[in-house]
């Protein structure tokens, strides 16, 4: 239900407004366009556990503190 996108060291957690699309699991590495609403957010320990734990395997880690989420309304994804 979100995804983790990084550009350099800046670090921002993406979700979907009103879950009402997803994008590939596939596009890690990808340079991605996203259109949203941008703000921060503080995550208690037990909600960065959360979301650590919806990650699974891809291993990000999620601290409790400030951190910066967008609601996506559309995501570009380039092909290939």
């Amino acid at each position: 239900c979100f995804f983790i996108a990084k550009d350099g060291a800046t670090t921002v957690r993406v979700s979907f407004k009103d879950y009402s699309f997803f994008v590939p699991t596939d596009i890690s590495g990808r340079d991605v366009t996203l259109v949203g609403e941008l703000k921060q957010v503080e995550l208690s320990e037990k909600q960065a556990a959360h979301l650590e734990a919806d990650l699974g395997s891809a291993k990000a880690e999620i601290s409790p503190g400030p951190q910066f989420e967008i609601v996506a309304t559309a995501v570009r994804v380039p092909r290939g």
